[in-house]
């Protein structure tokens, strides 16, 4: 055999050898999509938060000083309003008694600042002991400061979405959507990092986590507020 054909058999030899190699390098250390990924957590983190995130409305109220000494020191207090399912705390930020009809929230009579929560997580309550409660007008009897509109994770949407991931994680991931290749999972901890909750699927070996932390105030349905660290991963 020739030089030539010598070197050209040594150039296929080379070229099967470093095809393998390749091959081999495919196989145990395969192509990840850091971008992808990274974009997969992004659509992770909108999915999970849109699904637990719920409209939170309060207000403040200050009472008028004149006003004051003519309530009685137990009963209640009437304001118009066409705001539902509330929750009250004083100046103490203890939660007080309180309810709502379509036209009014009936309050306890607790000092002279409120602030007054309402969203549809909070259960309706019953009127209970607040009757006959004294009718109060703006800027007469009382006047409203602060009022805000945001969102608040409610504890009872992330336990759905935690029974939902366990129970129809195919549904739920196409209704996040989060993109067909790629999967996510969710941790919930306190401030101290205990874990709260969890759903996270088994992972494939080698998969490549992205994740992220996220402070989040929860609010339960019967007025309580807490704040946690919500961990939303995509792989």
């Amino acid at each position: 055999m020739n030089k030539k054909g010598v070197s050209h058999l040594e150039m296929i030899i080379s070229f099967i050898i470093f095809s393998g190699f390749v091959l081999f390098l495919l196989i145990y250390f395969p192509i990840t999509n850091p971008g992808g990924n990274s974009m997969a957590l992004d659509y992770a983190e909108k999915g999970v938060l849109d699904f637990v995130n719920m409209k939170m409305i309060y207000y403040t109220i200050a009472l008028d000083d004149s006003i004051i000494p003519n309530l009685p020191s137990e009963g209640c207090f009437n304001l118009s309003s066409e705001l539902r399912n509330i929750s009250v705390r004083d100046e103490t930020d203890n939660i007080i008694d309180a309810y709502s009809d379509s036209k009014n929230n009936y309050i306890q009579i607790s000092g002279k600042f409120y602030t007054i929560y309402s969203s549809s997580l909070f259960y309706e309550k019953n009127p209970g002991n607040l009757v006959s409660c004294t009718v109060l007008k703006e800027i007469e009897h009382y006047l409203i400061g602060t009022t805000r509109v945001y969102n608040i994770v409610s504890y009872e949407k992330i336990s759905q979405l935690r029974n939902n991931y366990e129970h129809d994680y195919s549904s739920l991931h196409d209704r996040l959507g989060i993109p067909v290749k790629n999967d996510f999972g969710f941790i919930l901890r306190d401030t101290e990092g205990k874990e709260i909750m969890k759903a996270v699927k088994q992972k494939p070996n080698r998969a490549e986590v992205f994740a992220r932390d996220i402070p989040v105030q929860v609010a339960y349905n019967n007025g309580t507020f807490n704040y946690f660290i919500l961990n939303v991963q995509a792989w």
